[in-house]
């Protein structure tokens, strides 16, 4: 065994990992052991996942990142347990799947809500003592048709009964006290129930706002290099936000956010609209998909597609921030609208998914025009009050935070005037006025 061959055998007993004899007469007897050379690789293989995680978590400030951690966190921990109970009981069925991972979303987000709340209530367009007295004026309004609407049942159901032996009218001063009773207690459900919705809603669009202020720079910066990039990442994002093949995506920009005093109505409606629309969508997909009829009872199809009315705001409320900002393009002719090309992809995603879904299932069995009715007139209602709750709560406590934060971690792509450091840091923090401009309106 020659030294060259020797030197052979020793590299590739440090790449496998095990020891190798020595020949004698040649060098030294002995045993070549174990290199240390995989054991360093595998720390360094660590060391780099660490980097790319610090990396990561580093794309939010600490405060950003303990509010995730809260919201992951309660998320996780609600998913184990129902992945443990699915363990025990045995139960996979598609209804318990579903219903446990938009539970978990919503125990979550009431949780953090809490703290979400408790940070940004102050903060918003319309002040929070506003917010209070319209809920209590809605509510008490709601209770009054409720008391008159039960007097007017009842009523006539005591017309109408027979009693035997008949029983004593109820006094004046009685039926005071029981419609008060009535009034009291309709005013509370409605109360409690509107503040656990804005607690859920904080929480919920809370969570996807602290992930939209630290994943939306990266993503700017990936579509501004679209152009000078072969990856199949950047072609993706070409297709997916239609960008033409002519446009140089180096000339992307955004304009300088402004505080906003007053409450954006423009573009409150736009985004309710096309969501209901992307709703209605959703619901041709689940409710005519024949795989979802026939792995769930039909009567539990609409209590799930009014849990899943969540996945709505998911989806869309990231992209309102480019409409905001003014993320473009430059043309030749015209500006390219990073916004539109989302707007455009989701409306055709969900429209081509629908249509086939629709097709399939009148292929698979006839669906009549009444069960079609049927299925869309409860979800309808709760779809449309969700919609509008959680993107009020966007646009009120959380888009002026999201756009100056995202704002201040591009700087070179920001075209305009700057404004004040005070207000803009003001801003950044979250630490904004509580009360609006004068020309705030009321909600």
């Amino acid at each position: 065994m020659t030294l060259r061959d020797l030197t052979v055998l020793t590299r590739f007993s440090r790449a496998i990992g095990r020891t190798w004899p020595c020949q004698e007469g040649v060098g030294t007897c002995g045993t070549l052991f174990i290199s240390t050379s995989g054991i360093r690789r595998r720390e360094a293989e660590k060391a780099v996942a660490k980097t790319k995680m610090s990396e990561f978590l580093d794309l939010w400030d600490v405060k950003e990142r303990k509010l995730l951690y809260i919201y992951l966190g309660v998320l996780s921990f609600f998913w184990g347990i129902s992945i443990a109970t699915a363990l025990w009981t045995n139960d996979w069925s598609m209804w318990t799947f579903g219903t446990n991972i938009l539970s978990g979303i919503l125990f979550a987000s009431l949780f953090a809500g809490f703290v979400f709340t408790r940070r940004f209530w102050g903060k918003g367009i319309v002040p929070a003592r506003r917010i209070i007295i319209n809920m209590v004026k809605i509510a008490v309004v709601f209770s009054i048709i409720s008391v008159m609407i039960f007097s007017i049942t009842v009523g006539f159901d005591f017309e109408d009964a027979s009693d035997d032996p008949p029983s004593e009218p109820l006094s004046n001063v009685e039926v005071i006290v029981v419609l008060n009773l009535l009034f009291i207690g309709f005013f509370l459900a409605v109360l409690v129930s509107f503040l656990g919705y804005l607690v859920i809603g904080m929480g919920f669009v809370g969570a996807v706002v602290m992930f939209e202020v630290g994943l939306t720079p990266v993503l700017i910066r990936r579509i501004r290099g679209i152009t000078t990039s072969e990856e199949r990442e950047a072609r993706f994002l070409e297709w997916f936000m239609l960008i033409p093949d002519n446009l140089d995506t180096g000339t992307l920009s955004l304009d300088r956010p402004v505080k906003e005093e007053a409450f954006p109505w423009s573009r409150f409606y736009h985004a309710i609209s096309w969501q209901i629309m992307i709703s209605l969508l959703i619901a041709v997909t689940l409710s005519l998909n024949p795989f979802i009829k026939d792995a769930i009872d039909p009567s539990q199809i609409l209590s799930l597609l009014t849990n899943a009315n969540i996945i709505v705001p998911l989806i869309i409320l990231p992209t309102l921030l480019y409409l905001r900002l003014n993320v473009r393009i430059e043309g030749p002719v015209k500006e390219f609208k990073i916004y539109k090309g989302f707007q455009s992809r989701l409306i055709r995603t969900f429209f081509a998914a629908g249509t086939i879904i629709l097709i399939l299932r009148l292929a698979v069995k006839e669906v009549t025009s009444l069960d079609f009715l049927l299925s869309f007139a409860g979800y309808a209602a709760m779809s449309v009050s969700i919609i509008i709750f959680f993107t009020w709560i966007y646009y009120n406590f959380f888009e002026n935070f999201a756009a100056f934060r995202v704002a201040e971690r591009i700087p070179e792509l920001v075209k305009g005037e700057e404004e004040g450091d005070e207000e803009r840091d003001s801003l950044a923090e979250g630490e904004g006025a509580d009360a609006p401009g004068k020309d705030s309106p009321e909600t």
